[in-house]
């Protein structure tokens, strides 16, 4: 049967209107037909298999991949950068530009909802200027009920996590913390998270900034603390323990006394054994085990567990060669001690891998703090240092699914000016853009049009903007911004004269160079 629609309905009166407000009258006329225990049965079942449905696609939903995110120069967006841990133990990252992830123990699952043993690979990459927010591809128009809105951003990041090359996901009842350092110092900005399987950002709430008062440590202390845990690390690794081997019970061994301070590869160790190397087997005299020798004397050889052991009395040398072994009752307590050495030495890497990181972000930070000083003492002659109190902004991110996470504030398009754009090369030719971007480097805004709003093109010709493009064969095309505030202030319709670059550098930095020279 065709449906019929009626675009014309009579409208009802207020007195109409009124006397359907009573919904309770409303419902008691409704029929209320009793369910069946075997309907509601049925209904019980159908809901259990929901609810099953859903906790099983939970990680297919975080695997989906879509086309919403779509570099307009394929490979030429920012890369990732890579981190491991171990799923184990709670992990501390602090990254270059001042961020600082923490990651609890035991909370990543692999996609068949098993926890994850053994190290894992975190990849995380941040989005601090338009020209890397518009290489990354990733939409920057909110909607929600009110309207469509376009990103002024103070940093958008992107993380994910992976082992052996497969997807890992974070426990349903945990969450990973990311602290990202702010742009801005204002305090109007909310957290999105970007859903790949709609293609759209879900808020998630306002940004509550935290500012942070730190001292910026001395140069040359740092530089001496972390050259002391090089020294303690080369130490370590220097005297680091043999790793334990199982005697051979087919191999004759032998057991000697011996001063542990002058051997620190052995010292962890008890009922250490001696067993004849390959190269002295076939020529070993078993009867010289039964002898009485006045000394022994013990040389390792080349820093590996192989050992000359020299055997001296008044008028006789037996030489032999051997490796160091344990049997079956001390294999075991061995490789505790073993491992535990191995666990200290990553632990004083990881505490000098922490400390260097640190230290480049702070050291970073002093020199725009150094810079900024300098700006302003031409001003108002005032000298800043680095060894200054630093003030630092930090947005908070509570990340409980891995994905594109951003601070933003949802913008209007620009005020100003109303023109019929159209794009074209040196040469006047028509360039076909199927997108135009429109960066406000001051607001750290990216506004997007597409073809068909091009005829009513807003933009405000005192900010400090440039025009970014691809075109249909691939090539970006420029307007830059000495161009720009060359704009017509009257102007109703104009030809926006592009930069083509056909060919590109092939890095992420250069490309960066031709989108705001």
């Amino acid at each position: 049967m065709k449906t019929k629609y009626s675009n014309n309905r009579t409208k009802l009166s207020q007195e109409q209107l009124s006397t359907k407000k009573d919904f309770s009258k409303v419902l008691n006329t409704a029929s209320a037909k009793k369910i069946s225990n075997k309907k509601r049965l049925i209904k019980n079942t159908l809901f259990s298999i929901a609810i099953v449905g859903l906790i099983t696609s939970f990680f297919i939903w975080q695997n989906k991949k879509t086309d919403f995110v779509a570099p307009p120069l394929p490979g030429l967006e920012k890369e990732f950068s890579s981190f491991y841990i171990d799923n184990t133990r709670d992990t501390m990252l602090v990254l270059q530009s001042g961020t600082e992830i923490y990651i609890t123990h035991e909370s990543l699952l692999d996609k068949n909802g098993v926890q994850v043993s053994g190290e894992v690979e975190i990849r995380y990459r941040e989005y601090r200027d338009l020209q890397d927010i518009f290489l990354s591809g990733i939409p920057m128009i909110y909607t929600d009920e009110s309207g469509e809105y376009h990103f002024e951003s103070d940093g958008m990041f992107e993380i994910m996590a992976y082992q052996a090359g497969e997807l890992v996901f974070i426990k349903p009842n945990k969450t990973i913390e990311v602290k990202m350092v702010a742009i801005s110092t204002a305090n109007y900005y909310n957290t999105y998270f970007f859903n790949q399987t709609t293609g759209q950002w879900e808020f998630l709430c306002k940004d509550q900034p935290d500012t942070i008062y730190t001292y910026k440590k001395d140069s040359a202390n740092v530089i001496q603390e972390i050259a002391q845990l090089n020294a303690e690390i080369e130490t370590l690794i220097d005297n680091q323990p043999i790793k334990p081997i199982p005697s051979n019970p087919e191999i004759d061994n032998i057991k000697i006394e011996y001063k542990s301070v002058d051997y620190p590869e052995l010292e962890p160790y008890t009922n250490v054994l001696f067993e004849i190397a390959p190269q002295s087997q076939a020529d070993f005299d078993q009867s010289k085990t039964q002898t009485k020798w006045r000394d022994v004397e013990i040389s390792r050889i080349n820093k590996e567990n192989l050992y000359k052991l020299k055997f001296s009395k008044p008028k006789e040398i037996y030489e032999v060669f051997s490796t160091v072994v344990f049997d079956q009752f001390s294999l075991a307590d061995a490789q505790l001690k073993y491992d535990q050495y191995q666990q200290a030495i990553k632990d004083k890497a990881t505490q000098k891998q922490l400390l260097e990181r640190q230290y480049q972000a702070e050291r970073i930070t002093a020199e725009r703090t150094i810079e900024k000083g300098r700006q302003e003492a031409e001003l108002a002659n005032r000298i800043q240092t680095s060894e200054a109190i630093s003030r630092k902004i930090m947005r908070t991110f509570i990340v409980d699914k891995f994905g594109i996470y951003n601070c933003d504030f949802p913008q209007k398009l620009p005020q100003g000016m109303i023109i019929n754009a159209n794009f074209a090369d040196e040469s006047g030719n028509p360039i076909l853009v199927s997108q135009i971007h429109l960066a406000d480097i001051g607001s750290n805004t990216l506004y997007t049009y597409f073809s068909s709003s091009f005829n009513n093109f807003k933009l405000n010709p005192d900010a400090t903007c440039v025009i970014w493009g691809v075109t249909m064969d691939g090539n970006l095309a420029v307007y830059e911004h000495d161009r720009y505030k060359r704009i017509p202030r009257k102007a109703k319709a104009l030809t926006f004269t592009m930069t083509i670059h056909s060919e590109l550098p092939a890095t992420n930095k250069d490309v960066k160079k031709l989108l705001y020279p």
